[in-house]
């Protein structure tokens, strides 16, 4: 049987209806603060996302880093959630316009009517430096994970100051480069990001002697075919570069300041 939660990110109204009967809350929020409504998001579920609307749903409900359900669906690249929850009163100025234009995502046409100088978002990563540690818990996906920990390291403008947060920035950056633009800003910066993955993540308390290997190969080859990036759907090798570098801040939650 679908939790709530399952029924709400692959868009089972079914699934949900029966939930309600039973006696679960639609405003129900996971260990993460996620409501139904930000995984409905996620998986691009407009249906489903339109019953939890209607049944009470806040469509600016922010989970406990501050990620909206509109945030997701622009994070996914989902673009039928992202009209919908704008129809219905999402703010936008909340993170998810400010995150679609500086990443130039192909959904920053949808918040064209609003102004140029939106203020962004609260930076947490002073914070989270103050503690020292990246704070849980672990988001099931590393996809999940990936926003959470930009959203904790990752500054809005400039390079992150811990070693983890940098990690996700240069991995993040390379994929929004490659899947947005076709990597034709290709620099210094993008090699630099290249070069520091394969040192950081050549780390063998983390990874295996295989899985250090591969890393090294990916890296090898986004730098010589870099004019022919891997942007398939599922299985890129940004993908697989991403998924290491969420796996090399959870092995290493004690953070490390960037020298």
């Amino acid at each position: 049987m679908l939790s709530f939660f399952d029924a709400a990110r692959l868009n089972d109204v079914a699934a949900l209806e029966g939930a309600l009967a039973q006696g679960t809350l639609a405003t129900a929020t996971d260990e993460n603060g996620w409501t139904a409504l930000h995984h409905a998001a996620t998986g691009g579920a407009v249906d489903a996302a339109r019953w939890l609307l209607d049944h009470g749903v806040d469509a600016n409900a922010a989970d406990r880093f501050g990620s909206t359900p509109l945030s997701r669906a622009v994070f996914e690249q989902q673009r039928a959630v992202t009209e919908l929850l704008r129809a219905r009163g999402a703010d936008p100025t909340l993170g998810a316009a400010q995150f679609a234009r500086r990443t130039n995502s192909p959904l920053a046409d949808l918040f064209a009517d609003l102004p140029e100088d939106l203020p962004e978002p609260p930076d947490l990563t002073a914070k989270v430096l103050k503690k020292g540690r990246i704070p849980g818990p672990i988001a099931p996906r590393w996809q999940d994970e990936e926003q959470r920990l930009w959203g904790l390291l990752v500054p809005p403008s400039g390079a992150a100051p811990t070693v983890q947060g940098e990690v996700i920035r240069a991995a993040g950056r390379l994929a929004s480069e490659a899947y947005r633009n076709g990597n034709i800003n290709w620099g210094k910066m993008y090699e630099d990001f290249c070069i520091f993955l394969a040192d950081t993540l050549a780390d063998y308390s983390v990874f295996s002697e295989e899985e250090v290997g591969a890393i090294q190969k990916i890296t090898r080859e986004l730098r010589k075919n870099h004019a022919k990036p891997d942007v398939r759907p599922k299985g890129s090798i940004y993908a697989v570069l991403s998924e290491f570098a969420v796996r090399y801040c959870t092995a290493k939650p004690d953070l490390e300041l960037v020298e």
